[in-house]
């Protein structure tokens, strides 16, 4: 996988665009409607103080790993997760998954969610 379409699955993955978006192709019709959709969600996080902090959290960027690994996507993304990370506060923890066991538990998580039947179920 390219960047581009390994980044779009990442956010995905961490619950910061809409379910299924990162798949649906350029040239669908669909897709112009699919971009008109998060405005009204964007009208709702403001109404509910949402803040990006309430959603990038470790467990996200738990499942943002996991999914790069399954999809074997592109190492840049890793790059990219360890700036969000940073500008989150996590990077602390993020390095922790350099520095331990956690790598190990990710790349078993990665490969259940890679034959799962259901992945945005996974976790």
């Amino acid at each position: 996988m390219y960047t581009e379409n390994s980044m779009a699955s990442t956010i995905e993955a961490m619950r910061m665009s809409l379910p299924y978006s990162s798949s649906t192709p350029v040239e669908d019709p669909l897709k112009l409607d699919e971009c008109r959709l998060p405005g009204k969600y964007l009208l709702n996080l403001i109404k509910m103080d949402l803040k990006l902090k309430d959603i990038i959290t470790l467990k996200s960027l738990h499942n943002a790993m996991v999914t790069v690994m399954a999809l074997v996507g592109s190492t840049n993304v890793v790059l990219h997760l360890i700036a969000i990370a940073r500008l989150e506060e996590h990077l602390q923890s993020f390095a922790t998954f350099w520095s331990s066991g956690i790598l190990m538990e990710i790349g078993k998580d990665a490969m259940i969610a890679a034959i799962s039947e259901d992945p945005m179920s996974f976790k």
